[in-house]
């Protein structure tokens, strides 16, 4: 996903970007369609996170609903990665911050 927000980030934008109104109007800035679907996403695998009742067949029901494609493969290495970035994140110390090559 190249318009969600890393992929937002990457292009260009920064995060004073997301707090932008649309010219002449109190609106927020209009995201790409794609940015929305990806944050569907990490909605639902956060609340999973929180929610240990919350299965995987109902997370790949959610991205599916937003038609995003993800197999069983893809979910578990996704989460892995969270858990991998969260894991050295709980690491740092206070002022320092992580860094992620894609």
């Amino acid at each position: 996903m190249r318009e969600a927000f890393l992929g937002l980030l990457n292009s260009g934008l920064t995060f004073d970007s997301f707090t932008e109104r649309q010219k002449d109007s109190a609106k927020a800035r209009l995201l790409p369609s794609e940015a929305y679907l990806a944050e569907h996403f990490v909605g639902a695998l956060d609340a999973q996170r929180y929610d240990p009742s919350i299965t995987d067949a109902y997370v790949l029901s959610q991205v599916e609903a937003c038609g995003i494609e993800v197999t069983v493969d893809q979910l578990r290495r996704i989460k892995e990665l969270r858990d991998e970035n969260l894991a050295a994140y709980s690491q740092l110390g206070l002022g320092n911050s992580l860094e992620l090559l894609f």
